[in-house]
């Protein structure tokens, strides 16, 4: 509870059971449908969480889209750099989607390489 101002520890808290919920899902997912499913939610909470905490992260990190995901409703996930790598449809479309916006991005490229 030290770790983060006030203000910081008391948005955390509030962010923490959607993140705690959505990967529980994808821990317990049968298969590998319920496990995307689980990531899609847990993608979402945690995007939320990053731009919550944006100002002392010291990692990139990326907002990307995959459109066709779950039937065409589209999916969103994280990633430290650019280039799409789809944890949707895996090496069958590995390079579908596209990047929506940057959630954290460091000026500084030695920056980026931080914990």
């Amino acid at each position: 509870m030290s770790l983060l101002p006030h203000t910081a520890h008391t948005s955390w808290m509030k962010a923490l059971p959607e993140l705690r919920k959505s990967a529980e899902i994808v821990r317990n997912s049968g298969d590998i449908e319920a496990a995307r499913k689980g990531f899609a939610l847990l993608s979402e909470a945690l995007a939320g969480a990053v731009e919550t905490f944006a100002g002392v992260l010291r990692r990139n990190v990326f907002l990307l889209r995959c459109p066709m995901a779950f039937d065409d409703r589209g999916a969103n996930w994280l990633q430290d750099h650019k280039d799409v790598e789809n944890p949707y449809f895996g090496d069958a479309m590995y390079r579908c989607g596209e990047v929506v916006k940057p959630l954290v991005q460091q000026a500084e490229q030695g920056k980026a390489d931080q914990p």
